[in-house]
């Protein structure tokens, strides 16, 4: 019986002190390095491991507050150890060409004051065709690590969508099958779609698909363009009972891409066991 009640103790006061003696982070990030003039972003303000008050957002000088701030919190433990965030977020409309600076935010913890890093964000004319004509592309390239590389050599491909539109889906109507390859699917689901400037149109990044891929013999290799359907939502259309927005779909084909597979080098040392790296 005394020894639950010890157990017990340790563990209402053990994870506290853990979470505790965490480090405090108070910091800045946004979902764009460059936008252009009139294009959207979002800032986002991050608190870790504390509770935070008198939150103090920089004034945004260059840019307009179009929402926020919208305040959000999270809590995980994982394996005994307890984190917290704590965010504030804005969505912000850029008026002013050039490196536009976003300014420190502060918050309190307890009686002390933390600072966030000043972000600079470029900002850019858009691009006057897409303007006149009111073109809103959709395109999916493959992005590769490399374009030659040895047998047994690691190489990543990416399939990432860059669009101009909301996007619900994105469904492969084939699958590349990589031969002469080992393949091995990688998921990341930490991967945020981000806002990118590309000749002049703001686009949304998002990787869709990626690879890691092994060569097993050497040679030209060639990656077959794919075709894929999106499901792009129709705006102010619900249906439905539940309210569902309908969509329509869109066919595009992801581009293809190459890579040279080199033999690995001759008179290679007997203690050679057939590794790639540095």
């Amino acid at each position: 019986m005394i020894r639950r009640k010890l157990i017990y103790f340790l563990i209402i006061f053990f994870v506290p002190w853990v979470a505790s003696s965490q480090k405090i982070n108070f910091y800045a990030s946004t979902d764009a390095k460059e936008v252009i003039k009139g294009g959207y972003l979002e800032v986002t303000f991050t608190l870790e491991n504390a509770e935070g008050s008198n939150f103090r957002p920089p004034t945004f000088k260059g840019f307009k507050i179009v929402s926020g701030p919208s305040q959000s919190s999270q809590i995980s433990i994982v394996n005994g150890r307890r984190s917290q965030k704590l965010s504030y977020v804005y969505t912000l409309l850029a008026e002013a060409l050039g490196n536009q600076s976003i300014g420190a935010a502060t918050i309190r913890v307890k009686r002390e004051s933390y600072k966030t890093k000043p972000i600079t964000v470029k900002v850019v004319k858009g691009s006057d065709k897409v303007a006149a004509e009111g073109e809103s592309p959709i395109f999916i390239k493959l992005e590769q690590s490399d374009s030659i590389v040895y047998k047994g050599q690691q190489i990543t491909l990416k399939y990432v969508l860059y669009t101009t539109k909301d996007v619900n889906s994105a469904d492969f109507r084939t699958e590349e099958a990589f031969d002469g390859f080992f393949i091995n699917r990688i998921r990341n689901f930490r991967d945020r779609a981000e806002r990118v400037v590309v000749d002049g149109v703001q686009y949304t990044k998002k990787t869709l698909k990626t690879y890691a891929l092994f060569p097993q013999q050497s040679g030209t290799f060639k990656f077959d363009p794919i075709p894929v359907t999106l499901g792009i939502p129709l705006k102010n259309d619900r249906s439905g009972f539940f309210f569902t927005t309908r969509v329509t779909r869109e066919n595009i084909t992801a581009e293809g891409g190459e890579v040279k597979v080199l033999p690995t080098p001759e008179n290679a040392p007997v203690s050679y066991s057939g590794a790639v790296g540095d």
